[in-house]
């Protein structure tokens, strides 16, 4: 019961990672809010936010069950969720709709003039 938790929860990181990689692109972000681009700052926080996902379930995958059927796991899991996420797109491209619309509200950094 332990492990199925443990690989449903990297599962639902690994297809949160790719969901945030692929809102990155302006493609997929334009079909979501259909009147604009996704703002740079947003795009690049997308980026490093699916990138860090992955690599931390790659982290927890090896330390959890070793090198072996840890990377073993991790691929197959980033397999399945990459297929799940273009499918969504695909298929049902509004479940992604909640997302955006929270993203949207993120604001760059107010800097201040030196």
């Amino acid at each position: 019961m332990r492990d199925l938790l443990f690989v449903t929860g990297l599962s639902a990181i690994v297809y949160c990672g790719f969901m945030s990689l692929a809102l990155s692109q302006a493609k997929h972000w334009t079909r979501m809010v259909e009147t604009s681009r996704c703002p740079p700052h947003v795009a690049r926080r997308l980026r490093i936010m699916g990138w860090l996902a992955l690599a931390a379930t790659f982290a927890m995958s090896v330390s959890h069950d070793g090198a072996s059927f840890g990377v073993l796991l991790w691929s197959c899991l980033i397999s399945v969720a990459a297929i799940a996420v273009a499918l969504t797109l695909a298929s049902r491209p509004g479940w992604f709709g909640m997302v955006v619309a929270i993203l949207r509200r993120i604001e760059p950094a107010p800097r201040g003039d030196l």
